[in-house]
């Protein structure tokens, strides 16, 4: 039988002293620049691609947290406007000007030149695995976006719109390999999201048209968000989603100006908009602001391989102070080659709980669920051998929660939505 616990008092002194202190430290950058797209590898070095304002546009390198700086990409009068790092540590910048396309092997102290199909300006990089990137163009006759599976040598194009004034936006893969991609126009019958489901060989149009689609980012279960600059319709602007099975995408936080949106490994989606830096812990059905420490909207955003945040915006850089897996950090198993099974997710009454192995007839299992503050709502032991399990969740509020089970000191840890 679950037992429920009542946790609103200790949930409100909990969020209270959350939300108390700044979020956010500024971190030291040269002046005179202005910042145009940020990243980090799996050392915790920072590369930021600026615009000449005032000195050399290029790539900047910080090997010490922010404390210093290092111009290793001078490309003088033209700007670095996009970057991203493959699982090779190989950085990946598009610039304007000629020479659109670079690479460094070299943890940016040396760049080459690679030769992309069309001298246009790369709007957005996507790197996957060692040797695949997707790039997006902005070309005269519109939006293009080209694949490499062979880190750059050749390409092939996976596609093209005829709408002069219309770009790809944003480009996002999900874990199961449907790629999404997030047009912005400026005129009438522009913009909205395209999807393929058969590795680029066809797209279909999903919605959103007349939409001018900033952003886009899915969560491990197959949820795609977007963000929306504004709108040319006289449609509500914001942050849409997708779920698993649905056709189209439906407005769930109506903003606007939103320039990036990114997801730490808990599924928390952060959202750069017109007023600051939006956070959703439970996938979009609530949203709060965490502007303690910056001020005004930023235009950047990256989350790195320890789920801190930074965001930028002209010469401004900050970092979260603390990572953005906080409240459920001591929760998560150090082993983590067994993993629960938890359909369907989201769940509404029922959720099944399946294990990668078989429960003892002789030992007492305990089954947790903890809510995003890492506080236990409700619990149930588990004294018979299946490794199937079903749990009555309809008591529980809609919102992100967490699934835990000892078993014979292993515990297991999984996450799941509450509709």
């Amino acid at each position: 039988m679950i037992v429920k616990y009542t946790l609103l008092l200790i949930v409100l002194i909990s969020s209270k002293s959350v939300f108390s202190q700044d979020f956010w430290e500024q971190l030291y950058f040269p002046d005179s620049t202005s910042i145009m797209c940020l990243t980090t590898n799996d050392q915790m070095n920072l590369f930021v691609g600026v615009a000449n304002d005032g000195i050399s546009g290029g790539v900047y390198r910080s090997l010490d947290s922010s404390q210093t700086w290092e111009l290793v990409l001078d490309v003088g009068n033209f700007m670095v406007q996009s970057i991203d790092i493959n699982e090779n540590g190989d950085i990946f910048i598009g610039r304007t000007g000629f020479n659109n396309f670079m690479k460094s092997n070299d943890n940016g102290s040396t760049w080459i030149d690679l030769v992309l199909p069309s001298n246009n300006n790369v709007m957005k990089i996507l790197c996957k695995g060692q040797d695949t990137l997707f790039v997006s163009l902005w070309e005269d006759n519109g939006a293009l976006l080209v694949r490499s599976i062979d880190g750059g040598v050749s390409w092939d194009s996976l596609f093209t719109t005829a709408n002069t004034s219309e770009y790809i936006s944003d480009i996002a893969i999900s874990n199961t390999g449907e790629i999404y991609i997030s047009l912005t126009g400026f005129f009438a019958s522009t913009g909205g999201v395209f999807k393929s489901n058969d590795d680029g060989a066809t797209w279909t149009y999903i919605n959103l048209l007349n939409h001018q689609v900033n952003a886009l980012a899915i969560n491990s279960i197959g949820e795609v968000f977007s963000g929306d600059w504004h709108t040319m319709s006289g449609e509500y602007p914001g942050i849409y989603s997708l779920s698993s099975g649905d056709e189209e995408f439906s407005l769930i936080y109506n903003t606007y100006g939103i320039s990036e949106m990114d997801i730490n490994s808990e599924d928390d989606l952060y959202v750069n908009d017109h007023l600051g830096v939006l956070r959703s812990l439970d996938s979009g059905l609530s949203f709060d602001y965490i502007n303690e420490g910056i001020s005004g909207a930023m235009q950047e955003m990256h989350i790195d391989i320890d789920d801190y945040i930074y965001v930028a915006r002209n010469n401004f850089l900050a970092k979260s102070i603390n990572s953005t897996i906080t409240s459920i950090e001591n929760k998560k198993i150090e082993n983590n080659q067994h993993k629960l099974v938890l359909y369907p997710n989201p769940a509404t009454d029922i959720i099944s709980i399946g294990v990668p192995f078989d429960f003892s007839n002789t030992h007492q299992e305990t089954i947790n669920i903890f809510n995003t503050l890492g506080l236990p709502v409700a619990t149930e032991i588990v004294k018979y051998k299946n490794k199937n399990i079903q749990i009555d969740v309809s008591f529980l509020t809609s919102g992100l929660y967490f699934i835990e089970i000892n078993s014979e000191n292993i515990k297991l840890i999984s996450k799941f939505i509450k509709k």
